[in-house]
């Protein structure tokens, strides 16, 4: 009757950072190193298959002491703060819409909708846009430039807006990108948790 060999995960820890999308392959490499796991271990869960939950997960399996079997997740503060607004919404309409479910009534299943396009175009948009930005500064070259014009755009600046910040990243004195990236992480971050305060706030009172 014993089913604990069955768990996937005994015991699981959650490491969140302000940091880019190579900071966190960077972070979860380590820790696959530290525990002696091979490549199969990552788990990288940022695609947006996954109802828009984003992160990269390290499935931990330890011969010794025997099935010490734990899970890392490591996420950035978006994809951290996005999952917790949506689990403020599987909490309050279903816990199913974190797999994939469908909601039950046409209007919750809009803003479960809506909630999904924001992590996979939106958050995943700034995310690469931060990440190039900082590999333009790094190597001062023009090799993620179009990228960069690509995801500026997408975000909505218009293509000359968008072709000039990029082309303003390889000058380490100029800091035009790195407020707008600023900005869009703390609008995003703000507007997250102001929405999952507001679902847990309704819950409470419907449970009132």
């Amino acid at each position: 009757s014993d089913k604990l060999p069955s768990i996937q995960d005994l015991a699981g820890v959650r490491v969140e950072a302000a940091m880019t999308l190579t900071d966190q392959d960077r972070v979860v490499e380590a820790l696959r190193e530290q525990f002696g796991q091979g490549m199969d271990a990552v788990h990288d869960l940022r695609d947006g298959a996954h109802a828009g939950y984003r992160g990269v997960h390290l499935w931990v399996r330890l011969d010794s002491p025997r099935g010490a079997w734990f899970e890392v997740q490591v996420r950035t503060q978006l994809q951290g703060q996005w999952a917790n607004m949506f689990e403020a919404l599987a909490d309050s309409f279903g816990r199913g819409i974190r797999y994939g479910e469908k909601a039950t009534v046409p209007v919750v299943q809009e803003v479960v909708e809506a909630a999904q396009r924001l992590a996979i175009d939106h958050l995943a948009a700034v995310e690469e846009v931060q990440d190039l930005w900082r590999a333009t500064r790094r190597t001062g070259g023009q090799d993620h430039e179009s990228r960069l014009v690509a995801l500026l755009e997408r975000l909505g600046s218009s293509s000359e807006q968008a072709q000039r910040a990029a082309h303003l990243a390889r000058d380490p004195s100029d800091e035009t990108l790195d407020r707008f990236i600023s900005d869009a992480v703390d609008v995003l971050y703000a507007g997250l948790l102001g929405i999952e305060n507001a679902v847990r706030s309704l819950s409470q009172e419907k449970g009132a």
